[in-house]
């Protein structure tokens, strides 16, 4: 469709789908990237703090205290190390930034949508396993965002929401209550 320039216009429905599919996109690695950030900052001031040689010096009429201490810094250290805690924060903040990046090629409107949704969609294989509860808060917050009608917002229970990063809930949320 063309404007009375003859300037080709883009379709607002398929702008708005890729605003919508991105505004997700990027608040759904936006809350994985603080959790694993959260997390990486415990292990390490937890490293810190039980691996501090005052605190062996201080805990020395404690029996075992020194060598617990130094054993709890390993192992959460290890934890670290093996479960990739910073790495993950890392890689939802890159995919979060290709995601915004898109976006903020979309409000230029200098790119043509379908070329932007691929690129979307580039994104999506390179994420990892979707986290169903944190997809249905970050719609939420999209749906909110876009000012779109709120009967479609998920209805989500404070446990589910309270265990979002811990358990994946196999089953996808159901459709929009």
């Amino acid at each position: 469709m063309k404007n009375q320039e003859g300037i080709e216009l883009r379709d607002a429905t398929l702008d708005e789908s890729l605003r919508f599919d991105c505004l997700v996109n990027s608040r759904y690695h936006e809350d994985r990237e603080a959790h694993y950030s959260r997390i990486h900052r415990f292990l390490m001031f937890f490293i810190v703090v039980s691996g501090a040689a005052a605190i062996s010096q201080v805990l020395e009429s404690v029996p075992y205290a020194a060598e617990t201490s130094t054993a709890m810094a390993a192992v959460a250290g290890l934890i670290d190390l093996v479960f990739g805690v910073s790495e993950k924060a890392k890689q939802h903040a890159m995919l979060r930034w290709r995601v915004l990046s898109i976006l903020a090629d979309l409000e230029a409107k200098e790119v043509d949508v379908q070329t932007l949704r691929h690129k979307l969609a580039a994104i999506f294989a390179d994420e990892p396993p979707t986290m169903y509860t944190v997809q249905a808060l970050a719609e939420n917050g999209a749906i909110r965002a876009m000012g779109m009608d709120q009967r479609k917002l998920y209805k989500i229970s404070a446990w589910r929401k309270a265990l979002r990063h811990w358990i994946r809930f196999e089953v996808k949320m159901p459709d929009h209550a």
